[in-house]
């Protein structure tokens, strides 16, 4: 019996993962399954943010399909591109520069590391002054300075939580899993660096006797890191 075969216009022969293919690359030609066509390189890590949406726009924004190997050609091309124009220039302070590369999209996370350690010669002092100067916001949290009784209720200072402790802790999550973080101090408005004592309950540090911190349990760039992420967030806090 004769049987009529009818054929897709559209067939271009097989994808490189066996389906057949739907399109075929408008730069090589090579045959992709539906799924393929719209395949997308994954965005390099370390690089800037400003690097990061140049490659995102060059691989999505081709005319036409191509395959994914073509689209991260043109995501490489866009990437040499925008590591080849200069960065942003940064103040000479050391908190503006700190505040800058907060919101620095020029600059990778190891670029901004290293044009974040602070001067020589300045101290955890000098860092609570002028960030005290500056801002202009009422401090939203608060730790714990004495124990409740029979008699008196605990008492606690206002401040601002900056994770900068030389000392990690250990943060548990529901999920089961964990992450170190280098201790909190609270920087109270009358210039106070306050932190969890030794042994304190790693699961609940909000809730032990918080008491003086000194120059040695300061990690001084986390400090001053700190200090410009909350004048960053201050700016947009009503």
């Amino acid at each position: 019996m004769l049987r009529l075969v009818v054929v897709d216009s559209h067939y271009t022969g097989f994808c490189a993962c066996g389906c057949i293919a739907a399109a075929t690359c408008n730069s090589c030609g090579t045959p992709l399954c539906e799924e393929h066509s719209r395949s997308y390189p994954e965005t390099p890590e370390g690089v800037s943010q400003y690097a990061a949406a140049k490659f995102a726009g060059a691989v999505r924004l081709v005319g036409g399909v191509e395959c994914e190997s073509c689209r991260a050609e043109k995501g490489r091309l866009a990437l040499q591109e925008a590591k080849n124009e200069p960065a942003e220039p940064l103040p000479d302070h050391w908190l503006d520069r700190a505040i800058a590369l907060h919101t620095d999209q020029t600059r990778s996370p190891d670029e901004k590391r290293a044009e974040s350690e602070p001067p020589p010669h300045l101290t955890a002092s000098e860092v609570i002054a002028e960030f005290l100067r500056r801002i202009d916001k009422e401090p939203r949290e608060r730790a714990q300075v004495t124990r409740g009784t029979l008699l008196h209720k605990p008492e606690f200072v206002e401040g601002w939580k900056v994770h900068c402790g030389t000392d990690e802790y250990t943060q548990q999550y529901a999920d089961g899993s964990s992450e170190r973080h280098p201790l909190p101090v609270i920087v109270t408005p009358g210039a106070e660096l306050l932190g969890p004592p030794d042994g304190a309950d790693e699961q609940n540090l909000m809730a032990s006797t918080w008491e003086p911190v000194y120059e040695n349990e300061i990690d001084l760039e986390l400090l001053v890191n700190g200090v410009a992420n909350i004048l960053v967030m201050a700016r947009y806090e009503p």
